[in-house]
């Protein structure tokens, strides 16, 4: 067991295994990542994992630009397969108001997001077999895409492990040692490490994690159904992904056969 740690990064989701790897990279010191299950065992296993550059903030657009970025040039950034497919992301909408897109399309090309508007006939092109109403258009992100997120968190862990981080599964975290207001060590139940600098990835377990050291956390934690379809001779193999926001849901394949 690890005594000493410059940081301690808690959760071994994408999240976490991204910071410990970019924390390695720039040199940080002696990193310790610890998960209670395995890598990616969490929300992160069931996520749809879709990347595209469509939000209101520009921190958030700024970072999913980065990371496509970083995904197409994943074999010289990171290493290993993402299970990165660069299909296209293609929003469908009743209005470009950012409340009702998801996103500041304005903001989003200042930024540098390159995206089509496409009329109705142009949409439906991209939608064989769909039924429109009338009054629907489409955003086109060509650059958007998915990866697999369990693939994703691994070679990031994989990448952080070969510059000095070490891993430990199966860790649980049970406390947070303080001495006035700055931590001193992380308690789990194979002994304490002794750190000044902790990372909550702890996704759903965060506010739990936060409560340790007396910090209320806005977090709440939903479950979201997701299915599973046979995909439709209609629908292309390799498609762009779907995303219909008028009736808030969306379509990514999953395999040759399914779309999720």
């Amino acid at each position: 067991m690890v005594k000493v740690a410059d940081v301690v990064v808690i959760g071994a989701g994408v999240h976490g295994a991204s910071t410990a790897f970019h924390l390695a990279r720039a040199g940080a010191g002696k990193i310790v990542l610890l998960e209670q299950g395995t890598v990616a065992s969490g929300p992160t296993a069931k996520s749809g994992a879709m990347i595209r550059p469509i939000f209101t903030e520009a921190a958030y657009i700024q970072l999913v630009m980065q990371s496509i970025e970083m995904f197409e040039n994943w074999s010289d950034a990171v290493g290993g397969d993402p299970g990165f497919a660069q299909c296209g992301f293609l929003r469908i909408t009743d209005s470009f108001d950012p409340p009702i897109l998801g996103g500041d399309l304005e903001l989003m090309r200042r930024l540098g997001v390159e995206a089509q508007v496409l009329s109705l006939e142009e949409l439906s092109e991209h939608v064989p077999g769909g039924r429109l109403r009338g009054d629907e258009q489409g955003l086109w992100i060509k650059r958007g895409g998915y990866a697999d997120p369990v693939q994703t968190s691994r070679c990031l862990v994989e990448a952080a492990t070969r510059l000095g981080v070490t891993l430990l599964e199966g860790v649980r975290v049970t406390g947070i040692s303080t001495d006035g207001d700055r931590i001193e060590a992380v308690q789990t139940g194979d002994g304490a490490i002794a750190t000044r600098t902790i990372v909550n990835c702890a996704g759903p377990w965060a506010p739990r994690l936060a409560g340790m050291i007396h910090v209320s956390l806005p977090i709440e934690a939903h479950r979201t159904p997701t299915c599973l379809f046979r995909r439709p001779e209609a629908v292309a193999d390799g498609g762009p992904i779907l995303s219909d926001g008028v009736n808030r849901i969306y379509l990514r394949q999953m395999g040759p056969s399914l779309l999720r």
